[in-house]
Protein backbone atom coordinates (compact mmCIF):
# COMPACT_ATOMS: atom_id res chain seq x y z
CA UNK A 1 0.00 0.00 0.00
CA UNK A 2 1.20 3.28 -1.43
CA UNK A 3 1.49 6.32 1.65
CA UNK A 4 -1.06 8.65 0.40
CA UNK A 5 0.59 11.36 3.12
CA UNK A 6 3.76 13.85 2.88
CA UNK A 7 6.51 12.83 1.28
CA UNK A 8 9.80 14.48 2.91
CA UNK A 9 10.71 15.77 -1.01
CA UNK A 10 6.91 17.85 -0.79
CA UNK A 11 7.76 19.10 2.70
CA UNK A 12 11.59 20.18 1.24
CA UNK A 13 9.75 21.89 -1.87
CA UNK A 14 6.67 23.49 0.50
CA UNK A 15 9.42 24.53 3.05
CA UNK A 16 11.95 25.91 0.20
CA UNK A 17 9.02 27.81 -1.64
CA UNK A 18 7.60 29.60 1.69
CA UNK A 19 11.47 30.86 1.99
CA UNK A 20 12.65 31.56 -1.07
CA UNK A 21 9.29 33.65 -1.84
CA UNK A 22 9.38 35.25 1.53
CA UNK A 23 6.51 33.81 3.36
CA UNK A 24 4.52 33.70 0.00
CA UNK A 25 5.17 37.58 -0.56
CA UNK A 26 6.75 36.47 -3.72
CA UNK A 27 3.41 35.38 -5.14
CA UNK A 28 1.77 39.05 -4.64
CA UNK A 29 1.06 39.84 -8.23
CA UNK A 30 1.86 43.94 -8.39
CA UNK A 31 5.54 44.45 -7.07
CA UNK A 32 6.47 41.10 -5.16
CA UNK A 33 10.84 43.02 -4.87
CA UNK A 34 9.31 45.74 -2.75
CA UNK A 35 7.52 43.47 -0.69
CA UNK A 36 10.38 40.90 -0.03
CA UNK A 37 12.41 43.77 0.37
CA UNK A 38 10.16 45.21 3.09
CA UNK A 39 10.37 41.65 4.54
CA UNK A 40 14.33 41.67 4.41
CA UNK A 41 14.19 45.13 6.44
CA UNK A 42 12.28 43.35 8.83
CA UNK A 43 14.08 40.56 8.89
CA UNK A 44 17.84 42.79 9.10
CA UNK A 45 16.40 44.51 12.63
CA UNK A 46 15.39 41.50 13.58
CA UNK A 47 18.86 39.99 12.99
CA UNK A 48 20.68 42.88 14.36
CA UNK A 49 19.01 42.51 17.43
CA UNK A 50 20.22 39.37 18.09
CA UNK A 51 23.39 38.86 16.73
CA UNK A 52 24.66 42.09 17.58
CA UNK A 53 28.57 42.09 16.65
CA UNK A 54 28.09 38.74 14.70
CA UNK A 55 25.84 40.41 12.25
CA UNK A 56 28.21 40.60 9.33
CA UNK A 57 28.67 36.88 9.71
CA UNK A 58 25.12 36.41 10.08
CA UNK A 59 24.42 38.51 7.16
CA UNK A 60 27.14 36.45 4.99
CA UNK A 61 25.73 33.24 5.83
CA UNK A 62 22.58 34.01 5.05
CA UNK A 63 23.63 35.38 1.16
CA UNK A 64 25.14 31.47 1.17
CA UNK A 65 22.05 30.45 2.18
CA UNK A 66 20.19 32.66 -0.38
CA UNK A 67 22.06 31.34 -3.32
CA UNK A 68 21.45 27.34 -2.05
CA UNK A 69 17.40 28.19 -1.84
CA UNK A 70 17.29 30.08 -5.40
CA UNK A 71 19.15 27.54 -6.75
CA UNK A 72 16.71 24.90 -5.22
CA UNK A 73 13.97 26.94 -6.17
CA UNK A 74 14.77 27.82 -9.84
CA UNK A 75 14.98 24.10 -10.68
CA UNK A 76 12.99 22.29 -8.73
CA UNK A 77 9.86 24.63 -8.18
CA UNK A 78 9.64 27.48 -10.75
CA UNK A 79 11.73 26.06 -13.66
CA UNK A 80 12.13 29.17 -14.77
CA UNK A 81 15.08 31.59 -15.03
CA UNK A 82 14.95 33.94 -11.87
CA UNK A 83 11.25 33.58 -11.39
CA UNK A 84 9.19 36.65 -10.01
CA UNK A 85 8.29 34.61 -6.60
CA UNK A 86 11.44 34.38 -5.58
CA UNK A 87 12.49 36.90 -3.41
CA UNK A 88 14.69 35.98 -0.73
CA UNK A 89 17.08 37.85 -3.31
CA UNK A 90 15.66 41.04 -2.43
CA UNK A 91 15.88 40.16 1.34
CA UNK A 92 19.39 39.29 1.54
CA UNK A 93 20.46 42.60 -0.97
CA UNK A 94 18.59 44.69 1.78
CA UNK A 95 20.74 43.18 4.40
CA UNK A 96 23.46 44.34 2.64
CA UNK A 97 22.53 47.47 2.18
CA UNK A 98 21.33 48.36 5.48
CA UNK A 99 24.65 47.26 7.36
CA UNK A 100 25.96 50.42 7.19
CA UNK A 101 22.95 51.94 9.27
CA UNK A 102 23.75 48.96 12.00
CA UNK A 103 24.64 52.20 14.33
CA UNK A 104 22.38 54.57 13.08
CA UNK A 105 19.16 52.94 12.69
CA UNK A 106 16.87 55.88 11.53
CA UNK A 107 13.99 55.55 10.05
CA UNK A 108 14.73 58.20 7.23
CA UNK A 109 18.21 56.01 6.76
CA UNK A 110 15.72 53.21 6.56
CA UNK A 111 13.46 54.59 3.97
CA UNK A 112 16.64 55.96 1.78
CA UNK A 113 18.35 52.58 2.23
CA UNK A 114 14.97 51.02 1.06
CA UNK A 115 14.44 53.36 -1.63
CA UNK A 116 18.17 53.29 -3.31
CA UNK A 117 18.12 49.63 -2.71
CA UNK A 118 14.78 49.44 -4.78
CA UNK A 119 16.47 51.76 -7.32
CA UNK A 120 19.82 49.78 -8.07
CA UNK A 121 17.70 46.45 -8.08
CA UNK A 122 15.31 48.06 -10.57
CA UNK A 123 17.52 49.76 -12.89
CA UNK A 124 20.37 47.41 -12.62
CA UNK A 125 23.63 49.39 -13.42
CA UNK A 126 26.64 48.06 -14.78
CA UNK A 127 27.82 44.93 -13.84
CA UNK A 128 24.32 44.23 -12.60
CA UNK A 129 22.74 43.62 -14.96
CA UNK A 130 25.69 41.66 -16.82
CA UNK A 131 25.98 39.26 -13.66
CA UNK A 132 21.99 38.76 -13.17
CA UNK A 133 23.12 36.43 -16.66
CA UNK A 134 24.74 33.88 -14.42
CA UNK A 135 23.22 30.74 -13.89
CA UNK A 136 21.47 29.44 -10.57
CA UNK A 137 21.31 30.68 -7.65
CA UNK A 138 24.18 33.03 -7.91
CA UNK A 139 22.90 34.52 -10.75
CA UNK A 140 19.93 35.27 -9.16
CA UNK A 141 21.28 36.38 -6.04
CA UNK A 142 24.34 38.47 -6.90
CA UNK A 143 22.52 41.55 -8.57
CA UNK A 144 20.77 42.38 -5.36
CA UNK A 145 24.01 41.44 -3.29
CA UNK A 146 25.41 44.10 -5.45
CA UNK A 147 22.98 46.51 -5.77
CA UNK A 148 23.00 46.21 -1.82
CA UNK A 149 26.55 47.01 -1.65
CA UNK A 150 26.28 50.09 -4.43
CA UNK A 151 23.57 51.17 -1.56
CA UNK A 152 25.61 50.74 1.33
CA UNK A 153 28.34 52.61 -0.52
CA UNK A 154 26.43 55.34 -1.78
CA UNK A 155 24.89 55.72 2.25
CA UNK A 156 28.49 56.00 3.46
CA UNK A 157 30.01 58.34 1.11
CA UNK A 158 27.03 60.66 1.91
CA UNK A 159 26.91 59.88 5.57
CA UNK A 160 30.64 60.75 5.59
CA UNK A 161 30.18 63.86 3.42
CA UNK A 162 27.67 65.22 6.00
CA UNK A 163 29.87 64.60 9.14
CA UNK A 164 32.28 66.16 7.43
CA UNK A 165 30.52 69.46 6.86
CA UNK A 166 29.34 69.39 9.90
CA UNK A 167 32.32 69.15 11.58
CA UNK A 168 33.52 71.91 13.50
CA UNK A 169 36.96 73.81 13.25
Amino acid sequence: MKNKGCSIKSLQISLVKIISSGFFLGYIPFMPGTFGTMLGVIFFLFLSNFLGNFLIFGIFLFVLFSIFIADFSEKNIFKIKDAKEIVIDEICGIMVAMYGLRNNLTLIYVLIAFLLFRFFDIIKPFPIKKLQKLNGGVGIVIDDFIAGIYTYLLIYFFSSLFRLSNATV
